[in-house]
């Protein structure tokens, strides 16, 4: 099987499990390698955008991000969860946050702390959530599809390098 075979199995299989679409678009806007969009329920698809500058990647990160859908997808309803700011979080990183400078960094402006608390919170969320899960992923495609990372390390994806450092 080739590394876009394998991306093009596992998007039919999210379809097939969830009932929606994954269109899958270039996005030089996009922060980091790639993302999927989950819609709201009554939405029909799911959008996976990439950074256009790793399209020779494509098939590994469409691959990846189906690998994460379906493990969502195929989650107990009761056990599904997003990671997002509530108010009440936010309220509470940034007075925690804003104590923490103010004692520390005395005349920080509220526009620091609002800053500071904002990372703080919505990353530590994410990588909570998402870093193990990677990891998991990544491992299963490996023993599974050896082809995707064969493919990435030809051409030096960086989550893939990442990854190969721990394989030993």
């Amino acid at each position: 099987m080739t590394p876009q075979e394998v991306a093009d199995l596992l998007r039919r299989t999210v379809q097939a499990e969830s009932g929606r679409t994954v269109v899958v678009l270039s996005d030089p806007s996009i922060q980091s390698t790639a993302t999927v969009c989950v819609q709201d329920p009554a939405t029909p698809m799911y959008t996976l955008r990439y950074a256009p500058a790793l399209e020779s990647e494509l098939p590994y990160l469409v691959a990846f991000e189906c690998m994460m859908l379906l493990r969502t997808v195929r989650a107990d309803a009761g056990f599904r969860f997003d990671v997002v700011s509530t108010a009440k979080m936010v309220r509470e990183v940034h007075l925690l946050v804003a104590e923490h400078l103010r004692k520390t960094h005395p005349g920080i402006a509220d526009s620091l702390v609002t800053k500071a608390a904002g990372q703080l919170g919505n990353g530590l969320g994410v990588q909570l959530r998402s870093m193990p899960i990677a990891i998991r992923v990544d491992d299963f495609l490996r023993r599974e599809y050896p082809m995707l990372h064969e493919s990435c390390r030809r051409n030096s994806h960086s989550r893939c390098r990442i990854q190969h450092s721990t394989w030993t």
